[in-house]
């Protein structure tokens, strides 16, 4: 892990060239090849910004528009098209962009007719707009009295039930609902009320009340025969992380399950080539510094937005992200004020990151020490295991941020801070 940290806290120093998403990013690039597929043809809604590298007000957008595609991978799909590059020309123009960003959402609906998205440019502005664009018809809301019809209808295929003592069902199950559109019909019972959880008992013969909801039960065959298998993961840390177990338990079709496998083996290539690449230019980096040479950083600042999700975790990737776009930000400012300033603008940017991380790990420390999420929910073992590697991860990354400042106070060059690096982590 350690060895992972040194490469992308390298990189850091150097990200002002890095593009809006990454490879690996839960935001998906699209091109005139694969528009129709991933827009037009899929039944959930899908926001897509378009938008051009250099734009200024493009690179302010992307952390917090990255923000939303990890928090809800899997529930909505978020986009981008790059209409600098060759073949995106005519895309864009197709939908009337005239400036940077624009963004789009297309709906859930049949002509997926796209509607412009002209509120605020912040995480929650357009997450609260994507997940009020998920159709809520896509669940069928059940009166008490209307259970056992729903159940009773199609012995042989499942259906699925969530009890909840909210009025409204969550984007996941609404999105979840839509993947399984015209193969599986999803319920919802709202209950507050025992006439609700009366009529789940009996239907379900299960025992719940106000202490065991929200409840979800994926539910097969004849009445007096029921088949039940009652999901037992978490419906809060994470809802794409929810949607996808509760799919694997209704089971997708063949294909689906085909395509999965194809994009998991496609990201297992990917990142293998990427490690090939950083173990080769740190070959190269060490036999440039032992010859003399100018030392040049082992990563490509694309590279480390990728490693960020790799590595990271798109939680604690996309803060890291925000950092650096931040750290960058105010080494630009001082460039701009004095460009003789380059060093004072490096030290800036640096110390910035310092801070950061160090306000990551306490964070992560902190929620570790008290078993639950900084939004009070308890942690999970996985959870727990995760955010460990995290905190690993990021103290090798401060480790090595300091090392370089160190260096640089101590007056020794680049080439013999980068060999320090090295030897420090055994590279």
């Amino acid at each position: 892990m350690l060895r992972g940290a040194v490469a992308v806290a390298c990189a850091l120093a150097v990200l002002a060239q890095a593009a809006l998403f990454a490879p690996q990013s839960p935001v998906l690039k699209l091109t005139p090849s694969n528009f129709a597929k991933e827009v037009l043809e899929i039944e959930k809604p899908a926001m897509v910004a378009f938008t051009a590298p250099w734009c200024g007000h493009c690179k302010n957008l992307a952390p917090q528009y990255q923000r939303v595609a990890s928090e809800l991978d899997g529930v909505v799909r978020l986009a981008y098209v790059d209409c600098d590059e060759r073949g995106s020309e005519q895309l864009c123009a197709k939908y009337g962009v005239r400036g940077f960003p624009t963004l789009k959402l297309f709906p859930a609906t049949k002509k997926r007719l796209p509607r412009d998205y002209n509120g605020e440019r912040s995480a929650q502005a357009i997450t609260e707009y994507v997940v009020s664009a998920l159709p809520a018809e896509a669940v069928r809301r059940l009166d008490p009295g209307k259970v056992p019809k729903f159940l009773a209808q199609d012995p042989d295929s499942p259906k699925v039930l969530l009890v909840s003592p909210k009025s409204k069902s969550s984007p996941m199950y609404r999105s979840l609902a839509l993947d399984f559109r015209g193969r599986v019909p999803f319920g919802y019972l709202y209950a507050v009320k025992e006439e609700a959880f009366q009529a789940a008992r009996d239907a379900l013969s299960v025992t719940i009340d106000i202490h065991h909801v929200p409840a979800l039960f994926i539910v097969s065959g004849p009445p007096g025969a029921l088949r039940l298998n009652r999901y037992r993961g978490s419906m809060r840390y994470k809802e794409a992380d929810a949607a996808q177990r509760i799919g694997e338990q209704l089971g997708g079709d063949a294909e689906a399950n085909k395509e999965e496998q194809r994009k998991a083996a496609a990201k297992h290539a990917a990142t293998k080539r990427q490690m090939e690449a950083i173990r080769r230019a740190t070959a190269q980096a060490k036999l440039r510094s032992n010859s003399g040479a100018a030392e040049r950083e082992p990563v490509s600042s694309d590279m480390l937005m990728d490693k960020l999700q790799e590595l990271i975790g798109d939680k604690w990737g996309t803060s890291l992200a925000t950092l650096a776009i931040e750290a960058r930000e105010i080494a630009e400012k001082t460039l701009r004020e004095n460009p003789a300033k380059a060093l004072q603008a490096t030290e800036e940017s640096e110390q910035y990151l310092v801070r950061g991380i160090t306000n990551d790990l306490q964070a992560i420390e902190d929620q570790l020490k008290a078993g639950a999420d900084e939004e009070g929910y308890p942690l999970s073992k996985d959870m727990e295991e995760s955010m460990q590697k995290h905190h690993e991860m990021l103290t090798g990354m401060l480790q090595t941020l300091n090392l370089r400042i160190e260096g640089r106070k101590n007056k020794k060059t680049d080439a013999q801070v980068a060999e320090e690096l090295l030897a420090h982590y055994d590279l």
